[in-house]
Parts: structure tokens; C-alpha cells; sequence
């Protein structure tokens, strides 16, 4: 995080381009899903997300799911379709158009992906839902750092440190399993991470104002 530049700055720098996508409004949840690709070999720190973890974030959050991304026919796919017969699944309409539509969401999920991640931190969304798994989480990663702990409109969910294997008996877990994450707050992570004690605000100006 250190070597980027301000929120603002980089939003200045990278407009968002004037693409015909779908625009989501305050009651929606738009939940970017990445998937392996059949050539891609298993990726210790990329995984698809647990199904249980969307059902506690629709849940709690009381929004209308959209999925939206690398959706298709596979197994992952049609488990997500049984488990939300009445949410919205919009299949890739290509990298610029997926960028544009998660970056002009108000709520969002992001997947284990800097492609999401980047999306989701340009954008003007009020809520930012960031699981902190694969090489997102610390303990797993610590060289990588994309945990933007003063930035107000992230909620953090920590799912361990586990590498993903690719295999079919993970697949299934993420799919059928009750893993759904531990949601952290900002201070409890700033204390785990750098061993900030005490802290209990953001940071305002590396917040884009709604």
C-alpha cells in the first residue's frame, strides 16, 4: 500500500472510461467471482471463495446479490446458481467492462484477485468486502500488503493462512463446506499487522468521499 499513491490521486490519474456496463445502485451486493481456468495450473494464492461466505455476506448485509465475472457451466458455477436461485449471475463481458462495472458498484465483494482488487479500491463504492485469503492474507503473503486498513469502506474477513491445492476435495469444500471467515475490524488488524495499539480511526483523506 505504501507505494501506491493517494486514492485520489490515482483515481485522477486512471478516469474511468465511458463504457456501456451494467451500474448497480445502493441495494445491491455485485460479488466478482474469479474461477481457475481449464489450462491454469493450481495456484497456491488465487482460489475460488467459499460459497458460505457470500451467504453471510447477503445475509447480513441484507442486499440483492449479483454475481458477476469468470461465471460459467462449471461445478463452482452452477453450485453458485443453486445456492441463490433468485440472484442476478452476469458472465464476463470482457476486462475493460468487468473492471468498469465493479468500479461503478456502491457495495462490493472482491475475489482473490489484484484484477478485483484494483477495481474495488478505485472505485467509489461505499462498502468494500475483502476476504483476507491466499495472497491477500498476510501470514501467507507478508511481502505483499493490499490490506488498506485506513480506508473506512473496507470490511476485512480472515480465513488463515491455507494454500489452495487445486484439488477436487478443495473444490468441494469450497463449494458445499461452512467456511465463511472471521470478520476483523480495522484496529484489530492494524494491531495483528504492524502492532498499532490503541488506534481507532481512518485516515480521511485517503478516503474518497461518496
Amino acid at each position: 500500500m505504501e507505494l501506491l499513491p493517494s486514492l485520489k490521486e490515482a483515481s485522477r490519474i486512471f478516469a474511468p472510461p465511458s463504457l456501456k456496463v451494467p451500474r448497480f445502485g445502493e441495494d445491491t451486493l455485485v460479488i466478482n467471482v474469479r474461477l481457475p481456468q481449464s489450462n491454469d495450473q493450481p495456484h497456491a494464492g488465487m482460489r475460488p471463495l467459499p460459497i458460505s461466505f457470500y451467504a453471510r455476506l447477503v445475509e447480513e448485509t441484507r442486499l440483492c446479490p449479483v454475481f458477476m465475472g469468470q461465471l460459467g457451466r462449471d461445478p463452482y458455477s452452477e453450485a453458485l446458481r443453486a445456492r441463490f436461485p433468485l440472484a442476478k449471475f452476469i458472465p464476463s463481458m470482457g476486462a475493460m467492462e468487468d473492471f468498469a462495472t465493479i468500479r461503478l458498484a456502491r457495495h462490493v465483494v472482491c475475489s482473490v484477485s489484484t484484477f478485483s482488487w484494483l477495481a474495488a479500491w478505485l472505485s467509489r463504492a461505499r462498502t468494500i468486502h475483502l476476504p483476507m485469503i491466499g495472497f491477500l492474507h498476510p501470514q501467507q503473503r507478508p511481502d505483499v500488503n493490499l490490506l488498506p486498513i485506513t480506508d473506512a469502506r473496507y470490511r476485512f474477513y480472515d480465513f488463515g493462512p491455507a494454500r489452495w491445492p487445486g484439488t477436487e476435495e478443495a473444490l468441494h469444500a469450497a463449494m458445499h463446506g461452512d467456511e465463511a471467515g472471521e470478520h476483523v475490524e480495522a484496529p484489530v488488524l492494524a494491531s495483528r499487522l504492524h502492532g498499532i495499539q490503541g488506534w481507532a480511526g481512518h485516515t480521511p483523506e485517503l478516503v474518497l468521499s461518496s
